[in-house]
């Protein structure tokens, strides 16, 4: 796959990133299915399917040695590795990578990955919106921008593993956001 391929195949499969941060702590020379699973993290039917993808869209290929099956990156993995950034990480279960002009939002569960792609274009609206108005709620951050509750509240997310924004509770129960003072 060239460039291009490989950002389509993410974009569509934005779960493969994490598998493929997984390889980038791996040997380059090859590594057995036990090594991946005890990396991944998650449990082992999920790293099983993880693993398969990874081999089934062409970043990893299978290779015999003594008897066993050795996984080693393709040339498309080595091009993901120069493509993905790993921006942020909070307790092992929620990832935040720079994929080009977008972040992807990577977030473990006990039986699937979910991923979710946003536009930087979007996360600047929103982070100018609060330093506009200095302290906002996600209903009123949806009025004032024209955009669905959940698409902001995966965006305030980013921007809270960026450490750029903050969440407090008001009297009412109301989760307001303000950008963080540096």
């Amino acid at each position: 796959m060239k460039r291009p391929q490989v950002i389509t195949t993410l974009t569509k499969h934005p779960w493969l990133i994490y598998g493929i941060d997984v390889v980038k702590n791996l040997p380059d020379n090859g590594f057995l299915k036990k090594d991946f699973m005890n990396l991944a993290g998650v449990p082992r039917k999920l790293a099983k399917t993880l693993l398969y993808y990874l081999i089934r869209y062409g970043f990893l290929k299978s290779i015999p040695r003594n008897g066993m099956a050795f996984y080693i990156p393709t040339d498309d993995c080595l091009q993901a590795f120069k493509l993905i950034k790993r921006r942020a990480s909070y307790k092992d279960k929620v990832y935040l990578y720079e994929l080009g002009n977008m972040y992807v939002l990577v977030v473990i569960r006990k039986r699937r990955i979910s991923a979710y792609i946003v536009s930087k274009e979007i996360v600047n609206k929103v982070r100018e919106a609060l330093e506009r108005r200095h302290e906002l709620s996600i209903d009123e951050m949806s009025v004032i921008l024209s955009m669905r509750r959940d698409v902001i509240i995966k965006v305030l997310r980013i921007l809270e593993l960026l450490g750029i924004v903050r969440r407090k509770m008001t009297g009412n129960k109301v989760k307001k956001y303000s950008i963080m003072k540096t």
